[in-house]
């Protein structure tokens, strides 16, 4: 045997490899998706009759598309991240606007229990949108590359 390789013998690369910031973007909609999406049962379990449900419904909504996105995006069948990422970060806003909200209708006039209320519904949603943010954030740093592996997918050029 030689150790030499003709060229007919040389292995052509594979290609790009798939972009680990748009993974753990992926994994971050699944994970803060499905805790969006429970936190948005459990509130509309404990909701008594007659009172508003758009913020449980729109949990529903929201933590239902952003799982369906993280398991898109995690298999390689996201057509692109661009919407994903941006979708994710307005969705990051609107949570840290609603965070805000809650906490500057919180009074001392209030009881204890509403303020402990309060400040647990604020924390846990600025948690929420700080994951959000973060998934937005890596899906935008790594778009590109990930046009370039789902174009190597399909056969092209990238």
């Amino acid at each position: 045997m030689s150790d030499d390789l003709d060229e007919d013998e040389l292995v052509t690369p594979a290609g790009p490899a798939f972009p680990k910031t748009v993974l753990i973007a992926g994994i971050i909609w699944i994970v803060f998706g499905s805790w969006v999406f429970l936190i948005a049962g459990f509130l509309f379990s404990i909701e008594r009759p007659g009172s508003p449900t758009p913020l449980s419904l729109l949990g529903f909504a929201f933590g239902g598309a952003s799982v369906y996105v993280g398991i898109q995006t995690v298999r390689g069948m996201a057509r692109g991240m661009w919407g994903n990422a941006l979708g994710s970060i307005v969705f990051a806003l609107f949570m840290f606007i609603h965070a805000f909200s809650v906490v500057a209708a919180l009074g001392p006039q209030q009881g204890p229990d509403h303020l402990i209320a309060g400040v647990l519904d604020a924390a846990g949603t600025s948690f929420a949108a700080l994951g959000f943010l973060a998934a937005g954030i890596l899906a935008l740093w790594g778009h590109h590359d990930y046009r370039s592996w789902l174009q190597a997918q399909k056969g092209g050029s990238p």
